[in-house]
């Protein structure tokens, strides 16, 4: 009769526990920015975008080095005590900085008014990598893609299993637009 009993419970739990078991999601990480930056090579207003970014930067590291020269310049200037090359140098460092800060916040607000066009949910380059994702994602059995450089993310495995930033940009790269 415990026997009986012990079986009843026993079976009672290992039905219990098989019931209230969760399926596990798997969860897949993408570097978005590595994705675009691919897919820049079929559509043009991408490739665009991302040449005018390089822009930004080749200016920024020209206008960085122009500043490092003129301002050892001002300082031989000044050790030489020349007070009318030390203001000559003081303006001209003052307005190059004006300048570029003009530029910078210009471009980079134009900058950043393009790439949201272009990642709109909406736009032809989204709905064409996402399409892209979901097909990678459901292949690989996952049910959930996150950007990895999302800030809202506290923590990502960085398990190479997790992450299918290389089969989606294999598939950007193999598809046919």
């Amino acid at each position: 009769m415990k026997r009986f009993i012990f079986m009843i419970v026993f079976c009672c739990g290992l039905l219990f526990s098989l019931s209230a078991q969760r399926v596990v999601t798997k969860v897949a990480v993408v570097d978005m920015n590595q994705v675009v930056s691919i897919a820049a090579e079929k559509f043009p207003e991408l490739k665009a975008f991302n040449e005018k970014q390089e822009k930004l930067r080749t200016e920024t590291d020209k206008h960085n080095k122009e500043m490092e020269e003129l301002t050892a310049k001002f300082s031989e200037t000044k050790e030489s005590g020349n007070q009318s090359q030390i203001k000559n140098l003081e303006n001209q460092i003052r307005t190059k900085v004006q300048n570029f800060q003009n530029y910078y916040s210009k471009t980079k607000t134009e900058l950043e008014r393009e790439r949201e066009q272009i990642m709109t949910r909406n736009s032809e380059v989204m709905s064409w990598i996402t399409g892209i994702i979901r097909s990678v994602a459901i292949s690989e059995g996952c049910s959930i893609v996150i950007n990895r450089d999302n800030p809202a993310i506290l923590w990502s495995s960085p398990d190479p299993e997790v992450d299918i930033t290389r089969k989606v940009v294999e598939r950007v790269r193999s598809t046919r637009r």
